[in-house]
Order: C-alpha cells, then sequence, then structure tokens
C-alpha cells in the first residue's frame, strides 16, 4: 500500500534533526546549502510559522583521535538578515489575504548548539536557529501558501504547501511518537515556547492557544487518511503554574513556559498506525496503538544493558560484534585485599606496590564512559528481580535474544534459547559476576569469602578511544561487607524468582534454587562476620542499610526467623524511611516491596509488618508519583522538588508504583506508569523519544564512546551515533568545571536567549543539549538510567495484552543511486532516484554536506529533481540515504554514493559576475571597520559576496558592505571581496585594499588621591586610568577598553575585547590599567572592584601592586553590576606614589569601578543585594473549638487532651497572620507531652485543602469528613516525658497544598493527626488549663517579600516651562531598597541618558535641555537588581514650536490616531502598557492605535492608562466636540477617555459589535477657553479598543464620512533639517528619516560597543527592525554625524 502521506515532503537534514518526522513542504528552488542551511518550515499554529536553520554539520574523531580532528563544515547565518521581517514573504493563489505578498508581522527565535567542538577551535559549536513568524493572517484549511526567503541562506529559497492540519507536522502537536497500549491513557499535548517572541497575544515566547479551546482534534490513520476519532481541545495548564520546588527549573518553575493543551483520546483503542491532527495547528508524528508499541521501548532499554556487560563479545542487532574489553587475557588485573572504597567511584588509594595479579574474573557492568563497576550497580539487578517478581508469566525465553561469547573462538552463548527468561539472563549476570570474583579470590588468591566492592579504572583518559582498546591495568578492590550483603539479598530475591519461573509450569524447586539458596545465606553470614561500618548514629550507613536488604530477602527465601527480626531492626532504625525517588532506589522501598509480597502463612511471619510494608508502597506511590504525575501539564514521572540533573524530566523512576497497582487494582498507578513513559517516548516539548535510536527523532547525544567512536563513519553526511537503548542524565545547572566540550556549561553557552547569562531563560523540557561529549548532561550510568528505563517499559509491557510476539528491530533498508556511467551533471534540473530494499519509506539527497532535499515517491524510486547550486566545473559528491518506517538509516556504501561533476548546458550562465569594486572603509576604531564596495553586476543577478581578511574567507553577506571587528590597533589589513551569482560562478577577488586601524589612546599619568580618614579610601571610575598598556606572549595588540552600559557607574565601563582568550594563571602578561595612587596609609589595604561577570568565561582578573602579582580572582557569576571584594590583600609599606594594576586574566571581563580600601570592615555603597531577613512567628490555639478529637464517628471538643492512637483521629486549627507574598521557609508543629509515655509511635500529618477552614463542630465526623490532603508527613514519635514540647518535621509541603486550595494570611489552617500504631502519647489542648498554657503550636519562618522598586518624580510639575540655559533639578522620591535612579530627557522620541544617582534623594540637574518639549523619564534599581517602570513628565523650554495640528478656518482639526506627538505608559498596575500601531489596509492611512487585548479595564474617569497626547493649534473658542473612527470588537473593548488641557472629558462607551471601521461622536463637548497650541490626549478605558482617526470641531451639525477628510499636518515630518529617529522607545520597529542624503552609513550597536546592524546609503526614509533591547543608533556623513540611544521592546 502507499503511504496516504507518500506526496508529501520532508525536508530535514540528518539523524539527529528535530523534524525526521516532520512534513517539511515541497521546494520549489531548492537552491540551499552554500550557506547557513534551511532545513524545514513548518506551522506552529496557523498564524505562526517555525522556520529551522543550520549553520553546518561536524564529522567527530574516531578512535586515538580527538575533537581537533573535527571536520568542519561550517557557514553561520547572518543573525540581523534572520531576524529581519522583511526576508520573509507570503503569498497565496487561493486565499484572498494573501493574494497580495505579505510580511510577518512579529518574529522571535531561540538558538541552541546543535554540534561541539572544543573551546579553543574556531568554530566552537554550530548552531541550529528556530525562527518563528507571526503572520498578519490566519491560513485557512485547505490553501496554498508560498513562503520566500531572502538573504538568509544565500539568496532566495522558496516553499510551497497546501496547509492541512491532517497532514502537516506541526511541531505545537506532542504526542508519544512510539506508541500506546489499547487499553491505557493516550494524551496528546499542545504547547510551544518561542525563545524571544514577545507580544502581547504570546507574551515571554509562549504560544497562546486560548483561540484553539474547543476545536476538534482527530485520530487520523496514517496509511488511509481516514479519521478514526473526534475529540475535543482542551486547556491542560497555564504557564504561570509552578510545577516543580526545584531551583533547577526557576524562575517560572515551570517545564514549559508555555500554556499547555490537551487532547485526550484514551477512549479511542483500535489498533494500528496514526496521527494526532489539531485543526489549525497541524498533526503529529505517526504513533502506534498496540502491536509494537511497548514491545519495542523494553527491546531497547534490555539492548542499553547489555551492552555494558564487561569482558565479552556481543552480537550487535545488525549482526556485527562489539569485542570484549578489559578482558584478564588482554591486560592485567591487580587485587588489592586492602584497598575499600565504600561508595567512592574511585580507585584513589589503591596500592599497586602489594596488588597481586588475579586471573579469571569478568562480568561486571561498566558506564556511559566511567568502565568500571561499582557498588551502587547492584541497584540493577535489584530492579530486573522486582519486575520479574511483579509479572513472572509476563516474560520468557528468547525476548531479547542475547548473544555473547568470551572470546573470538569461543561459541557464543544464545541466552534466547537457554531455556529461562532473558530478563533473568540479564538479572543474573552481575550476580554471576558476584559469585565469579568471591570464588577467584578465594580459591586462588586468599580472599576469604567477601565479594570485592570495587573493580575498573575511573573515567575515560581523553575519551577518544573504546572500551575495548583500553590497555591500564585493572583495579579490584578488597572484599567488602557492604557489597557481600548486596550479593546475599540478590543471590536470595533471585531463587525466589527462579522458583517463581519454575513453578510457572512445574511443582517442587527450581534445579539451581538450593545453591543460590546456599550462596545468600553463605554471604550474609560472611558480611556479618566481618563488619566494616558499625556506626548506627550515622544516617548514611549503606552497609547496615543493605544489610536490611538482605534480611529481608532471606527471610522471604527461608522463613527463618533471624532474618524477619534483623529486618524488623533495620526497619527501626532507618531514619530515611520517607522521601522521594530521585537518583537511585531506596532500599527501604526495595525491602517493603519484598515484604509485601510475602504469601500470607508464611513461616514466622508478622502479620502487621507486612501489613505496613503493603500501606507505605501504597502510600509512597500516591504521594510521590500518583499526586506529582497529575499534578505537571506532560504528566511527567519527575517529582515536584527533584532536581534536573541525573535524569530529572526522562527518566522514569516509579519503583514503588507497578506493586502499587498489584496490591490494589486501581488503574491509577498504572497509569502513571503509561503518562511517564508518553513523556519518554515524544510526548514532551521536544518531540523527542529518551531512548537512543527509538522513533523517528531518538536522543542520538548521549556520552557514549564506545557507540560515537565504535560508530564512526567519517562521512559529510552520517553521524556519529550512540549505541541504541541509552538514556542520558539529560542537564544540570550547576557545573562540575567549565570551558570544555565535555562541560555542561559548554552545552548551555551555546543557547539564545543565554541561559548563561540568563539561567532559566528557557524552559525546564527543553533544557538537554546537543553535545554528546557533555558528562553531565550526556552521560548515563546502568543504575541510575538502564535499571530504572528496563523497570518502566518491562511492566508497561507485561500490562499490555496486546503486546504477544517477538520484537526485533529490522534489517536497516538499502540503497543506490540510478546513475549512468556518466560522471557529469548539467547545472539545469537533474532527476535523481535510486533502488532501495523494500522497507524503505523515504530518500535523502545530499551534495557534499549539503541537504538537497527528500522523496517519498516509492513509486517512482523516491524521485526527486535537483537543480545544482554550484558553478560549472565544480566537482561534489552525491549520497543518497534510505530511511525506513522506525527511523533507521541505511549504512554508507560506495553504490549509495557518485561522484559527479557540474557541466553547463545549453543556455546555462557560465559567466563570472563582475569583481566588486571601490573598497573603502569608514568608522575606523582601534578594534575595527566598516568595509564597503560597489556592487558587482551579473546576468543571473548576485547570490552573495565573500569577504576576505588577509587572504583568509572571513564571511559571506548579501549585503555591499560589512562590519570588520576583534580586530588589532595599528595594525595594517589586507581586504579583498569577490561575487558569486546565483549559478555559482565566482569572480575574481578584488584588488587588495589596506585598512589601518587606529591607535589606543595611553593615558594621562592620573594620579589618584587616596583619603586619610579611617576608611582609607581610593575610589575611581574603571576607564579614569593612568595609564594603560597592550599585554606580552601573544596579548601584544590588546588593550582594555571603554564600552557603554548606562547601568554603569557614569555609563562607562572597561573590557579587553571578547575573543574567548584567558590568561596563564599566575601571569602579569595580560594589557594591563594602571592606577597612580597617592597613598595616606601604609599596611593592608582591601580591594574592591565593581563588575559585571555575566559569563563564566569572562569573569576573572589578576591584580598587582608595584608589579608584584597579587593572585588571579575569579569574580563569580552575576548578571548584574556588583561589587566584588579580593581574596586576597595588598601591603603599601610606605606613603606616597604607588602602582595599582589590574591585569586582564579573561577577556570580556567587565570592570565599572576600582576602590581601595584599608578598613577591612568597609563595604561600598551597593555592594551586595541584602539577604533575605527570617522571621518567626508562633500561633497557638486559643479556643476550645480549635482543638479536637474524633473516635469511632463522634466528635469531642473538649477534652484536656489529644490521643495519638490508632482508632483516633486529632485535629488543631490555627489563625496564621504573616505578611502578604513572604515564602515560608519552614513550618513545624508543637505539642506539649500531658504525661510520661515510653514506646514509638508514627503519626500521619495531613492538612485541609479549603480557605479558611471553620472551627470544629461537635456534629457528625467533622474532622474525617473535611477535604484532606492525600500527601502527608510522616512524624515518629519516641519515648514522651511529661509538660516537655516535641516539634514534628517540617510541614512546609502540607502548608503550600493549602496555599493551592486558596488559603491566605489572616485565615487558618488545620492541621489532622492520625496515628497508625497502638500505643498512645496524649498531648494537651487549650482545654488542658483553658488557657493557650500548652496548647498546642505552630511554629513558621518565613522570609519577608520583598518590597519591588518605586519612584516617582516630584519636581518639576507635569508641564512646567523653563526658560532656555536655565538649570533644571529632577527630584525623585523612591520605594524599595534602591541602589540607583537612572534619568533620561526624551525629545522628539529619542531617549537620551542624563546619568544615575546613587545616593539618596536621588536627584539630577542639567541646563543644557534645547528648546522645544521634553519628557523627563526616570527609573529606580534596587540591589537586587530589579527596575520600576518608567514614570515620566512632559515640560517646555523656551518657544516650543514643532509641527502641531492646525485647526482650520471651518472650526476642523483633523489627525490619524498614530500621529500622536507624545505617547506615554500607564501608571500604577497599567505601567508596563502601551498604545501600539497596527496595519490595517481598511484604516485610514493603513494604521490604527490600540493597546493590545488583556481584559484590564480602567475605573471611569481615571487618567491611569497609556496615554496618546496630540497638540492642536486652536484658532476658535467655545465649545468643541470629539468624532472618532473606531471599531467596537465586543462590550469590554469599546471605551476611551478623552482629556483636553490633562482634564477628563469623561468615559465614552461606544457602540458595541462594530466589525467595520464608523465613525461616532461624544455627547459631551470640551470647552476651549482660548486659541493657542493646547493637547487634547487619549487615555485608554478598556485595552483591545481600537482607534484610527480622530476630529475636533466647533460645528454641533458636523459629521465625517469615509475615512474623514485629509490630516491637518503630515504625519512623522519632524521640522527643520535634523535627522529624525523614532518612535522611542519602540516596539520592534525604528524609523530612521535623514531629511537629506548627506548621511552614507547607519551603524546600530549595543551598550557594549557590538555592531548588531550596518546600512549604507541612508538617503531617504528607512525602517530597521530589532529584539528587545537597548542600542545606539549612529548615523554617520561625511561632515556630521547623529548619535541617539533608543529602547526597543
Amino acid at each position: 500500500m502507499i503511504d496516504f502521506y507518500l506526496w508529501l515532503f520532508r525536508w530535514v537534514k540528518r539523524l539527529e534533526r528535530p523534524y525526521l518526522g516532520l512534513l517539511m513542504f515541497a521546494i520549489l528552488s531548492p537552491t540551499i546549502g552554500q550557506a547557513s542551511e534551511l532545513i524545514s518550515v513548518s506551522p506552529a499554529s496557523d498564524r505562526v510559522l517555525l522556520v529551522y536553520i543550520e549553520d553546518g554539520f561536524i564529522d567527530t574523531y574516531g578512535a586515538y583521535q580527538g575533537v581537533s580532528n573535527h571536520k568542519t563544515y561550517y557557514d553561520p547565518s547572518d543573525l540581523q538578515q534572520l531576524m529581519t521581517l522583511a526576508n520573509y514573504r507570503i503569498s497565496s493563489p487561493d486565499d484572498s489575504n494573501f493574494s497580495s505578498t505579505q510580511q510577518p508581522v512579529n518574529i522571535g527565535r531561540k538558538s541552541k548548539g546543535i554540534h561541539y567542538n572544543d573551546e579553543w577551535s574556531s568554530v566552537p559549536y554550530i548552531f541550529g536557529h528556530w525562527v518563528y513568524i507571526e503572520l498578519p493572517y490566519a491560513m485557512q484549511e485547505g490553501k496554498t501558501y508560498n513562503i520566500e526567503i531572502d538573504k538568509i541562506v544565500d539568496g532566495q529559497s522558496t516553499v510551497e504547501f497546501t496547509f492541512d492540519a491532517k497532514k502537516v507536522r506541526s511541531e505545537t502537536v506532542h504526542v508519544n511518537m512510539v506508541g500506546f497500549a489499547p487499553e491505557s491513557p493516550k494524551y496528546g499535548y499542545l504547547s510551544q515556547w518561542m525563545g524571544d517572541f514577545n507580544t502581547s497575544t504570546h507574551s515571554n515566547g509562549g504560544l497562546n492557544l486560548d483561540q484553539y479551546a474547543g476545536r476538534n482534534f482527530y485520530i487520523v490513520n496514517y496509511q488511509t487518511g481516514s479519521v478514526a476519532y473526534t475529540g475535543t481541545v482542551s486547556l491542560r495548564m497555564r504557564k504561570n503554574v509552578v510545577e516543580s520546588g526545584s531551583a533547577d527549573f526557576a524562575p517560572s518553575y515551570n517545564y514549559s513556559n508555555a500554556d499547555v493543551y490537551e487532547c485526550d483520546f484514551s477512549n479511542f483503542s483500535s489498533t494500528g498506525e496514526y496521527v494526532l491532527a489539531v485543526e489549525g495547528l497541524g498533526c503529529s508524528y505517526p504513533f502506534e496503538i498496540g502491536g509494537n508499541a511497548t514491545k519495542a521501548p523494553f527491546y531497547y532499554a534490555m539492548k542499553g544493558l547489555f551492552w555494558s556487560r564487561q569482558g565479552v563479545a556481543k552480537e550487535m542487532t545488525d549482526g556485527s560484534v562489539m569485542p570484549r574489553d578489559h578482558h584478564y587475557d588482554d591486560i592485567t588485573w591487580l587485587w588489592d585485599k586492602d584497598h575499600l572504597p565504600g561508595d567512592n567511584h574511585s580507585n584513589d588509594g589503591f596500592n599497586t606496590g602489594t596488588a597481586v595479579q588475579v586471573n579469571g574474573i569478568y562480568g561486571y557492568y561498566h558506564d556511559a564512559g566511567d568502565w568500571d563497576g561499582y557498588i551502587h550497580h547492584a541497584k540493577v539487578p535489584i530492579a530486573l528481580l522486582m519486575l520479574y517478581d511483579a509479572a513472572p508469566d509476563k516474560f520468557y525465553d528468547g525476548e531479547i535474544g542475547n548473544k555473547y561469547r568470551l572470546s573470538d573462538s569461543s561459541p557464543w552463548i544464545d541466552e534466547g534459547n537457554n531455556g529461562l527468561p532473558d530478563l533473568l539472563d540479564e538479572a543474573v549476570w552481575l550476580i554471576d559476576y558476584y559469585k565469579r570474583a568471591k570464588n577467584v579470590l578465594k580459591n586462588q588468591y586468599g580472599g576469604t569469602g567477601g565479594v570485592p566492592g570495587y573493580v575498573g579504572r575511573d573515567g575515560v583518559p581523553g575519551n577518544n578511544f573504546t572500551a575495548w582498546q583500553d590497555t591500564r591495568d585493572w583495579y579490584l578492590s578488597g572484599e567488602s561487607a557492604w557489597q557481600t550483603y548486596h550479593y546475599a539479598g540478590l543471590a536470595a530475591y533471585y531463587a525466589t524468582c527462579l522458583n517463581k519461573f519454575h513453578q510457572l509450569t512445574n511443582s517442587g524447586n527450581h534445579p539451581d534454587y538450593n545453591s543460590w539458596r546456599q550462596e545468600a545465606i553463605d554471604a550474609y553470614t560472611w558480611a556479618e562476620a566481618h563488619p566494616q561500618d558499625t556506626d548506627l548514629s550515622n544516617n548514611s550507613n549503606q552497609e547496615y542499610r543493605v544489610k536490611g536488604f538482605a534480611a529481608a530477602a532471606l527471610y522471604r527465601l527461608t522463613g527463618t526467623a533471624k532474618y524477619q527480626t534483623d529486618l524488623k531492626t533495620y526497619f527501626d532504625w532507618e531514619p530515611w524511611s520517607n522521601g522521594g525517588e530521585w537518583s537511585n532506589q531506596n532500599i527501604i522501598d526495595v525491602c517493603q516491596i519484598i515484604v509485601s509480597m510475602i504469601p500470607d502463612g508464611h513461616p514466622n511471619l508478622d502479620a502487621s509488618m507486612k501489613a505496613n510494608c503493603r500501606s507505605e508502597v501504597i502510600q509512597k506511590a500516591d504521594t510521590y508519583k500518583v499526586k506529582h504525575n497529575q499534578d505537571n501539564a506532560f504528566r511527567t514521572g519527575i517529582e515536584y522538588s527533584q532536581f534536573m540533573q541525573l535524569g530529572g524530566l526522562n527518566t522514569p523512576r516509579l519503583t514503588m508504583v507497578p506493586f502499587a497497582y498489584l496490591h490494589t487494582g486501581d488503574k491509577k498507578y498504572l497509569d502513571v506508569v503509561h503518562n511517564s513513559m508518553n513523556y519518554v517516548l515524544g510526548g514532551n516539548q521536544l518531540n523527542q523519544t529518551y531512548i537512543s535510536g527509538l522513533g523517528e527523532f531518538s536522543d542520538q547525544w548521549i556520552f557514549n564512546p564506545n557507540g560515537w567512536i565504535g560508530n564512526d563513519q567519517n562521512s559529510m553526511v552520517y553521524p556519529s551515533r550512540p549505541n541504541i537503548g541509552y538514556t542520558s542524565y539529560f542537564s544540570a545547572t550547576s557545573y562540575w568545571f567549565t570551558q570544555s566540550i565535555a562541560s555542561e556549561y559548554w552545552s548551555r553557552k551555546a543557547t539564545y536567549p543565554n541561559l548563561i547569562n540568563n539561567p532559566g531563560s528557557w524552559p525546564g523540557g527543553e533544557q538537554t543539549f546537543r553535545n554528546m561529549f557533555s558528562i553531565q548532561g550526556g552521560e548515563f550510568t546502568v543504575h541510575q538510567q538502564n535499571n530504572y528505563m528496563i523497570y518502566a517499559t518491562g511492566f508497561q509491557k507485561a500490562m499490555d495484552a496486546s503486546a504477544a510476539g517477538t520484537y526485533r528491530i529490522a534489517s536497516a533498508p538499502t540503497v543506490s543511486l540510478n546513475f549512468s556511467n556518466d560522471d557529469q551533471v548539467n547545472m539545469s534540473e537533474v532527476e535523481l532516484s535510486v533502488n532501495a530494499s523494500s522497507n524503505t519509506r523515504s530518500v535523502r539527497y545530499f551534495y557534499d554536506w549539503h541537504f538537497i532535499g527528500e522523496s517519498f515517491d516509492k513509486a517512482n524510486n523516491f524521485k526527486l529533481t535537483w537543480d545544482p547550486p554550484v558553478a560549472n566545473g565544480t566537482e561534489v559528491l552525491l549520497t543518497a540515504v534510505a530511511i525506513d518506517e522506525e527511523g533507521q538509516w541505511s549504512k554508507p556504501s560506495s553504490a549509495g554514493e557518485k561522484r559527479l561533476t557540474v557541466v553547463a548546458g545549453p543556455g546555462d550562465d557560465v559567466s563570472p559576475p563582475s569583481i566588486p569594486a571601490n573598497l573603502s572603509a569608514s568608522a575606523i576604531s582601534p578594534f575595527d571597520f566598516m568595509l564597503s564596495w560597489s556592487a558587482s553586476s551579473d546576468a543571473s543577478g548576485i547570490k552573495n559576496y565573500e569577504v576576505y581578511k588577509d587572504g583568509k574567507l572571513l564571511k559571506k553577506t548579501v549585503e555591499e558592505e560589512f562590519f570588520i571587528e576583534k580586530l588589532d590597533p595599528e595594525t595594517n589589513y589586507e581586504m579583498q571581496v569577490l561575487a558569486r551569482d546565483k549559478e555559482g560562478n565566482v569572480s575574481a577577488k578584488s584588488p587588495v585594499f589596506t585598512v589601518r586601524t587606529l591607535d589606543v589612546p595611553l593615558g594621562d599619568g592620573k594620579i589618584h588621591q587616596q583619603s586619610n580618614d579611617a576608611d582609607g579610601l581610593m575610589e575611581a571610575e574603571a576607564e579614569d586610568y593612568s595609564f594603560r598598556a597592550a599585554g606580552s606572549s601573544g596579548f601584544e595588540k590588546k588593550f582594555w577598553y571603554e564600552y557603554n552600559d548606562p547601568l554603569a557607574s557614569d555609563g562607562v565601563f572597561m573590557m579587553v575585547q571578547d575573543n574567548g582568550n584567558s590568561n596563564s594563571a599566575g601571569t602579569l602578561n595580560g594589557p594591563r590599567l594602571d592606577y597612580i595612587i597617592d597613598f595616606r596609609k601604609t599596611g593592608t589595604h582591601y580591594v574592591w572592584l565593581r563588575v559585571k561577570p555575566d559569563n563564566g568565561a569572562d569573569n576573572s582578573v589578576v591584580l598587582a601592586f608595584e608589579d608584584e602579582n597579587r593572585g588571579d580572582w575569579s569574580l563569580g557569576d552575576n548578571p548584574d553590576w556588583v561589587w566584588v571584594k579580593a581574596d586576597s590583600t595588598i601591603q603599601v609599606p610606605t606613603t606616597g606614589q604607588q602602582t595599582f594594576s589590574v591585569f586582564m586574566r579573561e577577556d570580556g571581563t567587565k570592570v565599572d569601578k576600582v576602590l581601595l580600601t584599608s578598613n577591612p570592615d568597609y563595604d561600598p555603597s551597593g555592594s551586595t543585594p541584602t539577604p533575605p531577613t527570617e522571621n518567626t512567628a508562633i500561633f497557638v490555639v486559643n479556643s476550645s473549638s480549635d482543638d479536637a478529637e474524633e473516635k469511632a464517628g463522634v466528635m469531642n471538643l473538649t477534652s484536656n487532651d489529644l490521643d495519638l492512637r490508632a482508632g483516633e483521629v486529632s485535629a488543631v486549627r490555627f489563625k496564621v497572620s504573616i505578611p502578604e507574598g513572604s515564602v515560608i521557609t519552614k513550618a513545624e508543629l508543637i505539642l506539649e507531652s500531658k504525661g510520661n509515655y515510653s514506646g514509638s509511635n508514627e503519626v500521619a500529618i495531613s492538612v485541609q485543602q479549603s480557605a479558611d477552614p471553620a472551627t470544629f463542630t461537635t456534629g457528625g465526623q467533622d474532622i474525617s469528613n473535611r477535604t484532606l490532603s492525600t500527601e502527608t508527613v510522616s512524624w515518629s514519635l519516641g519515648d514522651w516525658a511529661q509538660d516537655q514540647q516535641y516539634t514534628s518535621p517540617d510541614l512546609v509541603s502540607l502548608i503550600n497544598l493549602a496555599v493551592d486550595a486558596g488559603w491566605a494570611s489572616d485565615q487558618h489552617i488545620v492541621f489532622h493527626l492520625e496515628a497508625s500504631t497502638a500505643s498512645t502519647k496524649s498531648a494537651k489542648t487549650y482545654d488542658f488549663n483553658n488557657s493557650t498554657n500548652g496548647a498546642p503550636q505552630l511554629r513558621i519562618t518565613y522570609q519577608e517579600a520583598s518590597v519591588p522598586p518605586t519612584v516617582s518624580i516630584t519636581s518639576p510639575s507635569e508641564g512646567s516651562n523653563f526658560a532656555e540655559g536655565e538649570n533644571i533639578t529632577i527630584q525623585t522620591q523612591v520605594g524599595g531598597d534602591i541602589q540607583l535612579v537612572s534619568f533620561f530627557r526624551v525629545t522628539d522620541g529619542v531617549w537620551n541618558f542624563l546619568g544615575n544617582d546613587q545616593t539618596a534623594p536621588f536627584s539630577w540637574s542639567a541646563n543644557d535641555f534645547p528648546a522645544g518639549d521634553h519628557q523627563i523619564t526616570v527609573s529606580s534599581t534596587d540591589f537586587a537588581g530589579n527596575s520600576s517602570p518608567y514614570v515620566s513628565i512632559n515640560i517646555s523650554v523656551g518657544d516650543t514650536g514643532g509641527a502641531v495640528y492646525t485647526q482650520q478656518s471651518d472650526g476642523l482639526a483633523v489627525f490619524e490616531a498614530e500621529g500622536f506627538h507624545r505617547s506615554d505608559f500607564g501608571v500604577g498596575q497599567f505601567a508596563s502598557m502601551q498604545w501600539e500601531s497596527q496595519a490595517d489596509a481598511q484604516a485610514s492611512g493603513g494604521n490604527f492605535m490600540i493597546v493590545p487585548d488583556n481584559a484590564n479595564s480602567i475605573s471611569t474617569g481615571a487618567l491611569e492608562g497609556p496615554v496618546l497626547h496630540y497638540d492642536v493649534d486652536f484658532v476658535k473658542t467655545g465649545a468643541h466636540y470629539f468624532w472618532v473612527r473606531q471599531k467596537s470588537p465586543n462590550g469590554s473593548d469599546n471605551s476611551i477617555t478623552p482629556a483636553f488641557a490633562g482634564t477628563a472629558i469623561n468615559e465614552w462607551n461606544m457602540p458595541d459589535a462594530l466589525t467595520e471601521w464608523t465613525w461616532s461622536r461624544l455627547g459631551t463637548t470640551f470647552n476651549v477657553a482660548q486659541t493657542g497650541v493646547q493637547t487634547f490626549s487619549i487615555y485608554m478605558r478598556e485595552d483591545g479598543t481600537p482607534i484610527d482617526k480622530i476630529i475636533l470641531t466647533d460645528n454641533v451639525n458636523y459629521a465625517p464620512t469615509g475615512t474623514g477628510p485629509d490630516n491637518a499636518r503630515v504625519i512623522w515630518e519632524a521640522e527643520g533639517t535634523e535627522a529624525s529617529i523614532f518612535p522611542n522607545p519602540a516596539r520592534g520597529t525604528v524609523h530612521i528619516d535623514p531629511k537629506d542624503d548627506s548621511y552614507q552609513k547607519l551603524v546600530v550597536t549595543d551598550l557594549t560597543g557590538r555592531v548588531v546592524l550596518t546600512r549604507t546609503a541612508i538617503k531617504a526614509k528607512t525602517s530597521i527592525d530589532l529584539p528587545a533591547g537597548v542600542y545606539i543608533i549612529n548615523l554617520i556623513g561625511e561632515t556630521k554625524a547623529i548619535s541617539e540611544q533608543v529602547i526597543v521592546y
């Protein structure tokens, strides 16, 4: 059958690409690939398109090589062009909204590394860019669209597609791409985080999907296209919901940072292959229901563990062989009987001098790249045995079919044909190793019968060879009691499982049962006789903990009372009886599971112990898994407080859950397993499976040298991959080390928005990265990943009634190119086709490393037409890759490759372009300049230019200019440019043009004075140095240089240009800043620097005094300006002039101020944020009705005690008053004992989940009938003494549940106490003394919420007028812990930074305001780095003049709404809101004004909203009328508040439901008392109200029609001849009007001085699009230049 989706083009690149199953649209002009590569275009929704672009590919190194041997294919994206809206154009032949070509209206992106080199490489990493463009209209179902993309991928590319939601894959649709068991819950999720995309509709990157709620979704048969099921989209969770309590997911504590909607198709169970399609969005990857949906994940997970077996050769799934590693016949094994590393994953302390050589030992497990075995690996067989124990009849021989052999000459050992279930074969692998090692040591080398605790060597030297290529000596540690207890428990548990297997079809015991039983008993006896950790006061005594496990397994096996006694003793001791499961199985959980499975009637069985264990299994499953699974949007298996590292999100740790299901039969537990696996298998934020090799887009970036080196293809097309079946650590937010390809810091550095500078800027679910060299991100361990994945996939498979039969991976597809012997092809269209194996679903074609396209046309040999984008005579390597239905790639072969020469055909353009001419340089500085040239000419058009510096290719560009940066001062650079046309023809290089950079001023020898007071201060701006000098030893032309930042002191800081360089530790050869200081004091001095260490690679300097090194100084990590104190001091031997110096250690380090002091306690003002103050409050039960008991359904409110014993429940009620917004850090219940009591009690504390619960009453069961939390906190009570107080464990988690239920400060909280033991302890109540004396208490520790910074302008007043040259003092009033206030003058929309005041009462004076109207704007910043909203007032200086609207003689004053003179934000809660201009072809002038709709409204007559001001020169007085041309979308978006001369005229509710532009008049008039210029204003009343045009008239009978009369003024035309830059602040787009043609260049920089955009020949009005930020816009001419600071939001 031909696939229903055969006609669709998937435009994707390699196996690691995120769009393997993504429908990629047909390429009309597939000339992609010379530069950054367009990989895909897809719908995020019908209004937002996702464009995915890659900057290259890295062929990674092979055996005995390193990162320096990588082959890098790289051409980076021009980010300016990438983010320019004009480069994207959309049209349609059948959608009238796009009948004329449209541009997007908004854009955003996220970028991350997709390939990695090391930190020293010229290309440290290669980016993938996900660009989101918002369309002006929604696409319509069934319509065809053309997307033209220009200037981004070396020329224009056109993508054509039909928008059919049932056929077009969308990254917004997330579903388990492997599949579902028929009877399992089935959810698809809808969500998308779009990076820095930020509009009123789609804020902070979150795609707003509200309009899709209630729409249909469909389950569509993948083969036939028929709809099999229909459902409705519903909201799952908002993005502001807290899903995590871990700081790893701060600041949002949400895994998605976007709203999540869901598609629930749990009721659909028909087997088959389907896609999930959603109206208006698109569809998912295909998935199965039934079939291999649960078998395949289990198979892959089992294989992943099998590859980690040590010492044997293993058969791979394709029939190849993985060689054996570290075998005693190949390398030397040494045993140090005295080496006892405990749980240290290390061979530190191993004594090779006394160790003896041993043979005969092999067969442990190793991890991803650490090829040693250690104690925690015992968790692997524990998990596998528990899985078999849970479902012994669901696992069988031959299910996996592993084969291994001991040597190349040995026969294969076939575990798929040995009569034992393959799961038990894997379970016994490590147990056999323990037995083998014990026996070899005992029988041959003097061992005493214990099991060694450690084997191997930690780490892989250089990570540049495989395990079987490692020839180091191998270490074996001494006999370990801890490990021997493990062996005892495992041998006993294995014997139990052997019998369960045997008794499925036989009676009696398994033949090996008795031998394993004896092994277990002997090992336990040995470990008891050789204790190594007897300190039971140590809560971390793992030896004793594992003894408990061994006792549990042996008691279940033998029924011997001693083992039960030992187990109960362990249970009584265990201090960690409660807790989640974040990295390893908790031994107590394992023990409780084993005991819960003991059959009734077992010898000596303590039935209460079994019942308690069963109860604990269920309770922990409820508390830590069921609840948390339901409480996060994607229903992951992560716990609320769990951290990210070690696989927090991608590894399902569900130890208790299967057994809770077996004990109760409650489906909710089985659902947790299914839901957790759905997340792992693709139903997650990245549409990625977290098991390598499984599914169309799986995690291929696993730290696994055996995989990426063993599978190295040495190919431009085929990537190196890990072996199948692995799951990684996911990521980490704290780093073991930095500046290394093996660091997760390095992974996270290659991100935009940048995660190093802005931790938490990416959602947690997307914080996994494609760096297979990262240890913290890409590594795995067999006991933290493999075992859990087998446990979850195995139980899911076991419970799936449809999972019958054996699963095997199909053979990889094969492919051969169909070409004649001709080795040439024409430059014009070439038809490509292949012969492919029958299991091929698609074929991808490449030339060299560039992607051509993908064909699904199986009926026509996967035919594809190619137009080679290369020049005549170019030789290329053509490669075809076949891909099957499981996502497997064909293997590289000569048949799949063809080396061809591209030659010209008739009519092909073979003429090169003209040589670029007239090279020139401008804006030359010591470190950069602008290079320009004249455009080349060519018949087919210019594709791009290549810019060469000193003979080396620097960059490709589509413009006739390029900004050359990161240069050395006083240096000649030889520049050349060549042109390339659209047919690939290349011109010669232009003649050499030499540019010399400027020199660097070296200083004037300024002398700084030290104060002679108690502090002995010398404080200087960093740029106020005495001298600066270049470095040496490679830094000869590197200098500290000045850069701009308005938050730096006086707006300037010093930095050595960031080129990724660092200096050797302890050396003084970097660039230096010298400060000559006239010291007044001698002795010890302390150094402070004000710095901005916003990057872990740019945060260190070297200090020196009189050229003596005073030490390297790492400044920490902080995105804000902070004062940092040096660890080292300087000793000043004498008074007088001496030199203090700051040397570069890492370039890019930012320094603002330098301070020396003789006072060790001096702390500069504004040094560090004040840590939050912790407060403690105690609340006491203060009435009889606030504590109560309930027994047998009878309430007692007057008892003088609360009895804590089984069969009774108690409750206490407190009124809690703490400041709103406080963070509760600890909460404890305090009870006072009524008498003396011995023995232990277990009390479960829960909380009432409701707001302000009522007092207790005597009626009914007023405790147990209340809504209580399922989550509890366990309180273990020991002996109690009379009148003593006893404190519970922390109850913060319960208070959080009360808060979630609506509790607020000054309301009540009720705690419920229920004991599970019969012994009694009685606590005093309010009625004990009829007072609060002795009554129950609640002690709460909290941090008060910080006061947000505020600021207001107290002087001058609104509308003040000043004479030219008059001094203007701006005075403010602030709120909060304020560090500084920033002052700005906004004139004609241009922001001018006046300065910062860091001293209260925070003011600023200036006398240089030019004549005209101005806006004074201020903002305050507190010590935590938080900034207040901007606050403004309007003033005028001298004769304001200006371009005002003039009232005509007929009394009309007419103006477009967008023609305002000034626009201002709202105040108070509306301070972040502003009017914005939007396009509408039906509006007058094509635009209208609106405050984006967020359902806000303002009180009648209040002038608090954002405002538009219009200056009108009135020529008539008296009553005037106000007309507005407007729409009214609904009754909530139809009102404004007009004002005249600062006074509200009247609130105006315009008519409802006006869908067309309509004129309407305000019934109230306003009075113009005098002629002249006065201000008319429009304030927001309800956001979402659109206005188009305004008319003021004194004629009561006047009524406008159509679009009304012409304006009284040309919008945006400023008077005079000066160029203008507007608006400011700007929402993404800035307009520049040069007024004349005297400006040759436009240069835009950020506040660090980095150039972000350049343009030439600015002779007419132009517009530029910029992402949010603060910029300096420079217009440069021959004789004049202007520079303005602009804020873009």
